[in-house]
């Protein structure tokens, strides 16, 4: 049986990790046991994240988030060489994982093998599953948004927005199931490599 947490006090709690590029820290679940879980009880539009994380040459692996607004928040600050593989995020009112604040600067982020279900636990509107990049002067909307291996959503599945010549986007080795007849499974602009890929029940 899975080991359950629940956050105390204001709900989501912050870790500061800095590792280095030979010995990274590693934040795992315990050998031969299931992944634990880690919720906030707390509910409602106030509600704020599970986990806030930043820093330098780490690793996520193995955990399960529940409820709150947003499952993992990468920030407020510069994060960079950092692995979230098998990560479980599910029941969330809004995005499950996010690296989206203003000013921040991300650098090598690496989110694998990890599913997101039911961002709309309590609303109406669904968040993303996973959400990269915020606005600028120029943008409305995201400037750079990824729903990897999604199903059954009115919309793209996945969509990558302009890298404005600062390097190439991989898409590479997902899923994308019902995106329903009016969208695109998959929708890129310039700057992007798509290989591996499938697509279902999608108009393009």
């Amino acid at each position: 049986m899975a080991s359950s947490y629940v956050t105390s006090g204001s709900g989501y709690f912050q870790l500061t990790l800095n590792g280095n590029l030979t010995t990274p820290i590693i934040i795992q679940e315990a050998p031969n046991q299931p992944r634990p879980i880690i919720q906030c009880l707390q509910v409602g539009t106030s509600a704020q994240n599970i986990m806030n994380i930043q820093g330098s040459n780490f690793m996520i692996k193995a955990i399960v988030f529940a409820k709150r607004s947003r499952g993992i928040r990468i920030g407020p600050s510069t994060t960079t060489n950092a692995i979230f593989d098998n990560i479980y995020i599910y029941n969330t009112t809004g995005t499950s994982f996010s690296a989206d604040g203003v000013g921040n600067e991300y650098v090598n982020i690496t989110l694998r093998n990890s599913e997101m279900t039911n961002t709309n636990a309590l609303t109406a509107t669904p968040g993303e599953c996973v959400y990269f990049g915020c606005v600028n002067h120029l943008r409305s909307r995201a400037g750079f948004q990824v729903k990897s291996g999604s199903y059954n959503v009115v919309g793209p599945c996945i969509i990558i927005y302009d890298d404005y010549d600062r390097g190439r986007n991989l898409v590479d080795g997902n899923l994308a199931i019902n995106a329903r007849t009016a969208d695109l499974g998959i929708q890129c602009t310039s700057g992007t490599t798509i290989t591996n890929n499938v697509v279902i029940n999608a108009s393009m």
